[in-house]
């Protein structure tokens, strides 16, 4: 029941990957088929494919909670001269900056936003 499952399939190729949002521990695995053919008299399919292993670790949400605590703690510890925290701080404001102006491009109905 938590299983979860994409699959892409082209003209020449085919991927599968199972369980691509639930983590686990361990990894997690690709299947890409290059070919799929029947044999000579039809009775049944011949698969080449790869299996290609990705290593599994926290989830997005606890990477990035564990990185706003290190920030913090920077922060706190060393000011906003600390130059991790510094360069996260603008990253960020950059960030929303830009996500602002495409809120605003798509209310505009695609009308270019200069950012200052």
């Amino acid at each position: 029941p938590l299983r979860q499952r994409i699959e892409v399939c082209g003209t020449k190729q085919s991927a599968t990957m199972v369980d691509y949002v639930i983590p686990k521990e361990g990894s997690n695995s690709w299947t890409i088929v290059h070919g799929q053919e029947l044999t000579a008299n039809d009775v049944f399919a011949v698969l080449s494919s790869d299996e290609v292993e990705a290593p599994s670790g926290p989830v997005q949400e606890v990477l990035m909670w564990r990185n706003f605590s290190r920030y913090s703690r920077a922060v706190e510890d060393e000011g906003w001269t600390d130059g991790d925290a510094a360069a996260l701080s603008s990253l960020s404001l950059e960030t929303q900056m830009i996500a602002t102006a495409l809120m605003e491009s798509i209310r505009a109905g695609g009308k270019l936003i200069i950012l200052n």
